[in-house]
This record gives structure tokens, C-alpha cells and sequence, in this order.
């Protein structure tokens, strides 16, 4: 048994192991993980036990059979991450193995992660017995605990994309003449440009094309001349442990602070700007893909977050967009899997709302951290529209696709994708290098600047791209769509996401289903066809499983 504190580094050090050699033994991984300078110095040195498990519900697991696992190998494993809610009680869960003495206020274990010799992924017949029997013996301090894993994207890479100054595209990716802004929204690209235009004409009242849109991030900042025109401070939420519940703006948090939602509440629906307002082009216009939208702000994260935000906001923010009958929810974050965020994606699901995520992003280089290089969730669900990137010259947002070695600081974050079963329900729209709404604080820690960088990235970028072109679909065809009530609610959804999928193109790059999924956004197009909606097209519900986790690794 290895037995650790999973903070950061230790827990990518164990899963990079376990990449390099899936056949090791538990004592060689323990002797490398022991032998690692980095994890010395931040003392997160892992513990490596041989035990004889006792009448507990590990013995369960350890006396599990398996006829394709290799004694002495972890080819085959169950991870299990578990938040127990007292010290106490994880002493008196390993005081029932054969451990030596054991201090663990000295290891700062308030979560802990065990690997076991010898254990396979479980059949779904063995899961379904395992879970039944943990549940009825430990249901309250164990099934009911969310995982929670939060990885923040480093200083030194974001700073670059996020400064207000910043007036140079990323020249690692491909970019545009420096004098173009909003190319991603024209016809050879996202046609969102279009797309507005369309609805726009079609209803020249705005009293007719009211849409709600829920964008769950960071919070927002109205005094930003690129906040939405139609911002909705008033419904807007917070749901971040300890604050206020009715202010849905960013905080400034002693120089930790994250200004990531101001930005992609602006690609949503940001309002017009000009050259005063530092748009870069010489012109005038709005920022946002759709900028007549209502926008109803909820915060749940306060600091830079490429996956996490607590899964308890989360659920909340999903449950109160709900409650307030919004049409898309756009959210730009991942985690880790819950039956929680599992639930909520199925009600928002079967109430009509279409939901669309960011498919996450991953670091090109060796560090102390590590994120899947997978679609995250709540974006693996089959009820989500997964977010992915294209580059400027239509090939993925991927290092690999571009057969780019070579980056400069600040630019080795590229995007996720796959597995292929996940790619079914994904797109792409474009990244990075788009407007990226920007503030700057001064040696005062208050807001000295408001600009607009020519960094925005990451499959945040992407993903307001794609719900701006959910709502206009809903706007262009909401009569169509009101015939779906009741039990029916969730045809409304699903008919967007067909439009959405059918419409894409496929072919402006050759491996595209790998990537894409579907393909790359094309809103204009989504728009020459109502979609109707059949019992048998209903997406499968959104569900986790004990090897979820796993499965975002390996």
C-alpha cells in the first residue's frame, strides 16, 4: 500500500510513474517517488507499507480476484481519491492495517490516496456489488464526498495573456495581421459575424430576441468597456464559500486574482468598442458574439482555475440558472468527476438548457503540475457540448497537430482532446489569439488599466464562441422550440446541439474527428435548418463511475 498527501506535486509525480511504466511494482514506485528531489523539498515524500488487511472495507478490495493481473504489478489499479471529514476518522480507518507507527499530523493527510497491489478495474457486476455494500456500511462519510481536484495554471503563463498592456499576439500560434480583431467571427472561420446578422435582421426588435444566457467563471467587472451591454448584476450569484451571494463580481484578493470571467463574459456578449476603448483595429464595433443576450453572471472560483471550482458552487450555480429558466449556460472551467455535477447536468439537461464547457487545456512542459491531456469535466458528459480549439490556420490547438516544437514563455498551454467516444459531442471554435478583455492593477493593488489584450486563449476562448451561437439559434427558431414542454423540455436542448453538430466543418483540416469532433463551429449554417427533435435522439445521462478518475490519465 502507498499512502501519501495528494497536493499537487505528489500526485502528478505518482501518476507520471505510473505513465512511464504501468507494469512497475508499489516498492519501485515508492523508491522513485522517495528519491525525487522536488517532492523532498516540499515534503511530500510518499509512505510505503506491506500490510496484511484486516476486517475493513479495504479488505474487500485487496481480496478482489483477478486472473489478468501480474503479481507484484500495478498494471491494473483502482485510484481512489477519498476526502474523509476528520482526522480522527482516517486514524482509525489505517489503525485497522498492520502499519508502523504512524503520525499524521506530520504528513498533513487530510486526503489521502492508496494504490493496491494486485486489484483490477472492477466488471460493472463487481462495482455494482462493491458500491452497494460500501454504501450501506460507510454512506455518510464516504459515497456523499465529492472529489475535489483544482489545479491552478501558473503565474509565469499567464501572465503574458492576462496583462492589459500586452499588445502582441501569442507568436508561438498561428496568428492574424496585427490589425485584425475579430477575425475568428467572419465567414472562414466561426461565421458568427453572419449568424448575428441573420437574427438581427430577422428580428429588428429587441423585445423579440430575448435570450438568457448563465456564464459561470470568475465573476465580472460592469465598468469594463467590453462588459456585456445587457449584464444582469441584479440576478447575478456568487456561490464561493463565505461571500456575499448577490455580488457576481471579480475580486481582488492581495495580487491573486483572476480577471478570467471579465474576458469571457466579453467574447459572450460584450458590448461595442472603439480605438479609445483599445480595440486594436482601427474600427468600431461589438467585441461580442451576441450582444443583444442577457447575460446572468455567477462566480464560482476565485483564483486562476484551468480545472476545479468547488464542485459544491458548481452544482449550485447550475441548479440556480435553472431556477431562473436561462436558455445556455456557458462555463469556461472542469474537474474532476461527481455524481453531483453528474445530477445537475441532467436536469439542466432535461429542463432545455443547452450547456456548453471548455474541453480544458494542458501545460507543454514538465513542471509541478500535472492535467489531463483529455476532455475534463463536466465537459465528458454526453449532455454537454464539449469546447475544443482551432488556430488561426484552421489546424488544431495542439503542439503536436502543428508540428511545433518551439514556443516562447508564457505560450506552452494548448488544448484537450479526446477520448474518441467524448469527441461525438464535441466542437471547435477558435483560439487563442482572440480579444481577451484585460485589467491591470497598480503597486496599490487597485485597477489602474482597462484594456484589451490580443492573447485571449485556451478552450476558454472557445467556448462563449459556441453558446453565443446556441442562442442565436434559440432566438432564430424559438417559436419552433416552444412546442417542446413538459416531459419534452429536453428536445429543446438537444435540437441546438444538432443544429450545432450537423452544421460544423469537417473538412478544413484532415484528422478533424480527433480534434473536433464534429467539426469547427459554423453559426450562419446552423441556422438554415430547424431541427426537429425524435424520442431516440435523447443523449445518454450523465453518470460516474469509480474509474472515472482514472480514465482522465490514462
Amino acid at each position: 500500500l502507498i499512502c501519501g498527501d495528494p497536493t499537487s506535486l505528489f500526485t502528478t509525480h505518482l501518476l507520471q510513474e505510473l505513465k512511464k511504466d504501468p507494469t512497475t511494482s508499489l516498492q519501485s514506485l515508492a523508491e522513485n517517488l522517495q528519491s525525487n528531489e522536488l517532492l523532498k523539498q516540499n515534503k511530500q515524500i510518499p509512505y510505503y507499507f506491506q500490510s496484511n488487511f484486516k476486517n475493513n472495507y479495504l479488505k474487500s478490495l485487496a481480496n478482489s480476484k483477478n486472473k489478468a493481473s501480474k503479481p507484484g504489478s500495478v498494471q491494473s489499479i483502482y485510484l481512489e481519491f477519498l476526502k474523509l471529514p476528520t482526522q480522527s476518522f482516517i486514524e482509525t480507518e489505517l489503525a485497522q492495517l498492520d502499519l508502523p507507527s504512524h503520525n499524521l499530523e506530520k504528513w498533513g493527510i487530510n486526503t489521502w490516496i492508496v494504490l493496491f497491489e494486485k486489484l483490477q478495474y472492477f466488471t460493472k457486476k463487481e462495482l455494482e456489488t462493491l458500491e452497494k455494500s460500501l454504501k450501506k456500511e460507510f454512506e455518510s462519510s464516504l459515497l456523499n464526498v465529492d472529489v475535489e481536484i483544482e489545479v491552478s495554471e501558473p503565474p509565469q503563463y499567464t501572465k503574458s495573456s492576462n496583462a492589459a498592456d500586452t499588445n502582441q499576439f501569442l507568436s508561438t500560434w498561428p496568428n492574424p495581421d496585427q490589425n485584425l480583431f475579430d477575425w475568428y467571427k467572419r465567414d472562414d472561420y466561426t461565421q458568427l459575424e453572419s449568424a448575428l446578422s441573420v437574427v438581427m435582421k430577422k428580428y429588428p426588435d429587441k423585445e423579440n430576441r430575448k435570450v438568457k444566457i448563465a456564464i459561470i467563471d470568475t465573476g465580472v467587472y460592469p465598468e469594463h468597456p467590453c462588459a456585456p451591454e445587457n449584464l444582469n448584476m441584479r440576478d447575478g450569484r456568487s456561490f464561493v464559500r463565505g461571500e456575499d451571494t448577490n455580488n457576481a463580481m471579480v475580486r481582488i484578493n492581495g495580487g491573486n486574482n483572476n480577471f478570467h470571467g471579465v474576458a469571457t463574459a466579453a467574447l459572450l456578449a460584450g458590448k461595442s468598442v472603439d480605438s479609445s476603448k483599445g480595440r486594436y483595429d482601427g474600427k468600431s464595433g461589438p467585441i461580442g458574439a451576441i450582444p443583444f443576450a442577457e447575460i446572468i453572471p455567477i462566480r464560482i472560483a476565485d483564483n486562476v482555475v484551468l480545472i476545479g471550482g468547488g464542485i459544491k458552487a458548481f452544482v449550485e450555480a447550475v441548479e440556480y440558472a435553472i431556477s431562473i429558466k436561462c436558455d445556455v449556460i456557458s462555463m469556461s472551467m472542469g474537474g474532476a468527476p461527481s455524481r453531483r455535477m453528474a445530477d445537475v447536468i441532467n436536469k439542466a439537461y432535461e429542463a432545455g438548457i443547452v450547456v456548453v464547457t471548455a474541453a480544458g487545456n494542458n501545460f507543454n512542459t514538465f513542471g509541478d503540475i500535472l492535467v489531463p491531456e483529455t476532455v475534463v469535466y463536466p465537459s465528458r458528459f454526453e449532455r454537454v457540448v464539449t469546447a475544443c480549439g482551432a488556430t488561426f490556420n484552421h489546424k488544431p490547438y495542439d503542439f503536436q497537430a502543428q508540428k511545433n516544437k518551439s514556443f516562447s514563455d508564457g505560450e506552452r498551454m494548448q488544448g484537450n482532446s479526446g477520448p474518441d467516444s467524448v469527441m461525438k459531442y464535441a466542437l471547435a471554435a477558435y483560439t487563442p489569439n482572440v480579444p481577451w478583455a484585460s485589467l491591470s492593477l497598480n503597486a496599490m493593488n487597485k485597477i489602474s488599466a482597462l484594456g484589451i489584450s490580443r492573447r485571449g486563449g485556451g478552450t476558454s476562448s472557445a467556448t462563449p464562441q459556441i453558446a453565443a451561437a446556441a442562442a442565436l439559434y434559440i432566438v432564430h427558431f424559438r417559436k419552433e422550440l416552444e412546442k417542446y414542454q413538459g416531459a419534452d423540455k429536453w428536445k429543446k436542448a438537444e435540437s441546438v446541439r444538432q443544429a450545432l453538430f450537423n452544421s460544423a466543418n469537417s473538412k478544413k483540416y484532415t484528422n478533424s474527428k480527433k480534434y473536433y469532433g464534429n467539426g469547427i463551429l459554423q453559426a450562419k449554417d446552423a441556422l438554415n435548418k430547424f431541427y426537429d427533435v425524435k424520442n431516440s435522439d435523447e443523449a445518454p445521462e450523465a453518470k460516474v463511475s469509480f474509474g472515472d478518475l482514472l480514465k482522465l490519465y490514462f
